[in-house]
């Protein structure tokens, strides 16, 4: 993936969710995490409130609508590849 280039061309396929953390996986296998409790709204919910995620129509945005929270790649991107958290799905 070249992070610098961020466009519309990555799209979220899942989130893994930990106690901790979430996971986001986009379509070229690159996994992107980060912290709930930076989010406090994901950091508060229920795991069945966390399960009830959707991906915006141009595949770049999460939204949790029971939660009232949205979250776009771009700004995990940025704080992943500035954190050097950026990884990769193994074949």
């Amino acid at each position: 993936m070249n992070i610098s280039a961020l466009d519309c061309s990555y799209k979220v396929v899942d989130i893994l969710l930990t106690p901790e953390t979430f996971e986001v996986i986009l379509d070229d296998g690159t996994i992107i995490p980060t912290s709930r409790s930076r989010f406090p709204r994901l950091a508060q919910a229920t795991d069945e409130q966390l399960a009830k995620w959707e991906v915006d129509k141009l595949g770049i945005g999460i939204h949790w609508e029971e939660l009232d929270e949205d979250i776009t790649i771009y700004g995990l991107i940025k704080e992943a590849k500035q954190a050097q958290l950026i990884r990769y799905k193994k074949s």
